[in-house]
């Protein structure tokens, strides 16, 4: 995708809340709360999307949800560029073609 068109997660600087984001066209159109980060530990994030409807679960945690007012109509690329430091790793991407259950994403992140 490009940076106008992308499916996302980020933390905030000031918080260290960690969140899921959708941008269309250059318009953020869901900024979904994941939870908060801890410097130092490990964390497994689950994404899964249908229509507008995204979810996650963070470490095997509850799945949190919300509606994107409007999606991207074609994600073709991964791209680990960020424009904020991460003082971490990314150790493995998994990309799946259909949506996941709840209980998949909790499975996969604990």
């Amino acid at each position: 995708a490009t940076n106008a068109d992308v499916i996302g997660i980020y933390t905030d600087a000031g918080t260290s809340d960690l969140y899921c984001f959708v941008r269309k066209a250059g318009l953020t159109t869901l900024n979904l709360l994941l939870g908060t980060v801890v410097a130092g530990a490990t964390y497994k994030v689950a994404v899964s999307w249908a229509g507008t409807a995204v979810k996650a679960s963070v470490n095997g945690g509850a799945v949190v949800s919300g509606t994107a007012s409007n999606m991207p109509t074609s994600l073709s690329s991964f791209n680990n560029s960020i424009d904020t430091v991460w003082n971490g790793q990314l150790s493995d991407v998994k990309v799946f073609t259909q949506a996941l259950s709840d209980n998949t994403l909790r499975q996969l992140t604990t």
